[in-house]
Formats: structure tokens, sequence, C-alpha cells
């Protein structure tokens, strides 16, 4: 016997019934992520042929239909947004959808997290707490800073002492994020997309960041997080967060959802394949509007 059953995709909706058959007493849960459904009625809308909206009618007819006898055998549906869960709701009523939520803490907490023999992670950990810590409890002395992380060095766990905790490394980032109320970017060097903020953005964090943490980032400044160019702005946008659960509340929001908008792995995925099939169009000599790839010279 089995006290749950986790359905872990779309391809495995079909199971739900089978399982409810096999386990009768198990409780079962279909993590769906996204609305596939809701995705197709999308793309079919974008279509500009007939044949192609066709085709994707074919599609939405079948993943209803696979949705319908599927959910009637769960006892949870999740998805990662809420407009994901609504849409989901409004096909099948009566089924339990949800979307859980990261949690974060209320007091006065910041985070920052990276691996800590990184040259630009050591280097955003000492100026976080020589340069902009001290700003900040100039307005709120109480603040504590955690600086979570792997492998340490000498000089980043000198950085530890009264409201500085340094974790090395730890089993679940997540844990110690959770603590936080605001996550804190101060970066000075460094390349490329910095995982460390798509994190925080899933995470339900307010980030306060450098210009050079969000290079290769989709974002609004303002509303996905706060750009600070310099270390008193640094400061002060951490200050500000702190004292306003309302504007923490609005910018955790939004940045959420940029992350799931731009960069869930559906959604890097299908750039990948944009660009693949780009590739192929013009190796076949089909070109392509935006004009291949495979042109472009290194």
């Amino acid at each position: 016997p089995f006290d749950l059953i986790w359905i872990g995709s779309w391809a495995r909706r079909p199971d739900a019934e089978r399982c409810r058959e096999l386990f009768p007493d198990a409780r079962s849960v279909a993590d769906l992520a996204d609305d596939v459904v809701r995705a197709r009625e999308i793309e079919r809308g974008k279509s500009g042929s007939i044949r192609g909206q066709l085709a994707l009618w074919r599609e939405i007819v079948r993943f209803r239909d696979l949705e319908r006898s599927a959910l009637e055998h769960v006892d949870v549906a999740l998805y990662v947004s809420e407009a994901a869960a609504a849409s989901t709701l409004r096909r099948t009523p009566g089924v339990r959808v949800e979307t859980p939520s990261p949690k974060r803490g209320d007091a006065p907490v910041v985070a920052f997290e990276g691996t800590m023999d990184f040259a630009p992670n050591i280097e955003g950990a000492v100026h976080l707490v020589r340069d902009i810590l001290p700003l900040v409890r100039a307005r709120i002395p109480e603040v504590e800073i955690l600086l979570i992380g792997r492998e340490p060095t000498p000089t980043v766990r000198a950085l530890a002492g009264p409201g500085v905790t340094v974790t090395g490394t730890v089993d679940d980032v997540r844990a110690h994020l959770g603590r936080a109320s605001v996550f804190a970017c101060p970066l000075l060097g460094g390349v490329g997309q910095k995982n460390k903020i798509l994190q925080a953005w899933s995470m339900g964090l307010p980030i306060v960041a450098t210009p050079i943490s969000t290079v290769g980032l989709t974002f609004e400044d303002g509303a996905d997080l706060v750009l600070a160019r310099d270390t008193r702005a640094f400061a002060t946008a951490v200050v500000e967060l702190l004292e306003d659960p309302v504007r923490r509340d609005a910018l955790a929001r939004e940045g959420r959802a940029n992350a799931l908008r731009n960069y869930s792995p559906e959604r890097r995925m299908d750039d990948v394949e944009s660009l693949v099939r780009d590739l192929v169009r013009c190796r076949s000599g089909g070109g392509s509007s935006g004009g291949c790839a495979a042109d472009v010279a290194p």
C-alpha cells in the first residue's frame, strides 16, 4: 500500500485512473506546472495558417480530454501560477488546484547566496558586510546578514560575527533563503546570467541588485527588482524594503511572475527549439524571416 502517488508531468496523466484503480486508498497529486491547454489556445490564436490552426485545435481537444479524464482521479493538481490554476478550474470546476507559494520571513534579514570560493561572490559578500551593512544598521540596528553557500574562503569566514552568519555548505538553500525578507545581490564584477537572482525570484524574494548582477536578465527596474547603482543607494533600497512589507510583497510577486514568464524550463526550451529549427531551415536552403543564424560569422 502507498500513502501518496505523485504524478510528475503531463506525460503521466493517463496513469491517474489506473493508479486510482490499483491504490484506491492512496492520495494523489498531479504536478502539472503549466496549463498546456491554454498555451495551445494562445498558439492557435497567433497561427497565421488554417492548417496550423486545425493542427493546434486537434491538440487542444486531445489535451482537454486527457485533462478531464486525469483530474477527476486525483486529489490535487499543482500549477506554478495562479493564472494556470484559474484557467484549469474554469474548464474543470470542482477540481482542487493549488499554487504552492514560497514562504519568506518578516524579520529584518538580508540574504546573499552563491559559491563562496568564487571571486565575484567573495567580493560581493565583502562589499555587503563591510560597506553596505553599516549604512543599513544606522537605520535598522537589528538587521541580520545571511551569507549562504559552500566552500567559504577564509576571507568570507572572517565576515561572520554579531548579526552576520556564514552558513557554509547547506543541504537545501531554500530553508535559509526562507528566513530572509530581502535578497541582496551586491556583485561588483563577473560575467554571465546570475542564477542566484532567478532563484531568489522563484522563491518570492524581493531583490536589490547592482547593475552588473542583472546582465542578461529581462526585468523592469522598480517592478521586478530594485537596481542600486552605488553603495548608498543599495543600502537605502534595502532599508526601504525592510520597512515596507507592502512594497516587499509587490516586488516579490512581480519578480516571481517575471521568472515564470521568461525563465521557466518550458519557455527557455521554446527558444532553443526555435534556434534549432532556424538552423535546420537554413541548412536545407529554406531561409528564415529573421535571417539565417548559420550565416552569421562567429
